[in-house]
């Protein structure tokens, strides 16, 4: 979700500044119609009525994670479109949304845990990725604060606001702790944190020319590996699902078939796309 933002406000502001706001916006818009479309296909037509069921538009729409995906996307756009110069200005909203995330979720009015268990439903994961997607897009622009020297933007701003937020992730994890179906704010200020250090850590081996075998190749089409990370989740399913005595007695064979065989065959995908060039572009 964080990199989505990274990338979508290089990708808006790029296509802004070369072709004008329209041309932005419809890329912008392509995108996220794009995702919506593979969580129709994912959540809805395999996962809802392949399996014998009916279409769970909650998961469609903005419970899913290619839903949140979508929604991250639009709210990255939408807080450059209006927030374009400032990114100093622009993380207080995506902290203002963390705030306000974080109080209803103390409220005992709100549904936390499933579509019927309170008297109103509320969009948890969709509200904290948005925030997330937004400071991807500020993290993005800092890297460019001084457009000749990444460093300065590390020093200044990335490496610092990382920090506030690992500490603040530490602080609020003892109060409301970090639940991945409800994208607690706990939650959300380590996914922000993580990927600041995560970002000054690979800058800093581009720097001493240090290359982790395949993470360019996977670099490159990232968005695809990910959604077809999907199959392979069905399949971690079946496995389970059939076989769990088997792989509960053979652990060493469940590394192989569930830990390490999935990402052989991304890791080859990624190599294959690579030599030929190809890069596919959502």
């Amino acid at each position: 979700m964080f990199i989505l933002g990274y990338v979508g406000f290089i990708a808006f502001t790029s296509r802004r500044d070369k072709k004008g706001i329209g041309a932005a916006w419809k890329h912008g818009l392509i995108r996220v119609a794009v995702l919506y479309g593979l969580s129709l296909l994912a959540d809805g037509l395999i996962g809802g009525l392949l399996l014998g069921g009916s279409i769970p538009w909650d998961e469609v729409l903005y419970k899913g994670t290619l839903a949140n995906l979508a929604i991250g996307s639009f709210a990255a756009y939408l807080s450059v479109f209006l927030i374009p110069k400032k990114a100093d200005h622009r993380i207080y909203l995506c902290m203002g949304i963390l705030i306000i995330h974080a109080a209803l979720y103390f409220l005992p009015g709100f549904d936390h845990y499933g579509p019927v268990d309170g008297p109103l439903i509320f969009p948890w994961n969709a509200l904290n990725h948005a925030a997330i997607a937004i400071a991807g897009t500020c993290f993005s622009q800092w890297y460019k604060l001084d457009p000749s020297d990444p460093s300065v933007g590390f020093k200044k701003r990335i490496l610092p606001i990382s920090t506030i937020a690992i500490i603040a992730f530490y602080c609020f994890d003892w109060v409301q702790y970090a639940e991945h179906h409800d994208a607690t704010t706990s939650l959300a200020l380590l996914a922000i944190a993580a990927s600041g250090f995560l970002i000054a850590v690979f800058y800093g081996f581009e720097k001493m020319n240090f290359k982790v075998p395949v993470l360019s190749e996977m670099g490159k089409n990232m968005l695809l590996l990910f959604i077809i990370a999907f199959i392979f989740d069905q399949y971690v399913g079946f496995l389970a699902d059939g076989y769990r005595d088997f792989l509960i007695a053979n652990p060493i064979l469940t590394m192989i078939l569930v830990g390490v065989l999935p990402i052989v065959i991304e890791a080859g995908i990624a190599i294959l796309l690579a030599r030929k060039n190809i890069v596919v572009k959502i």
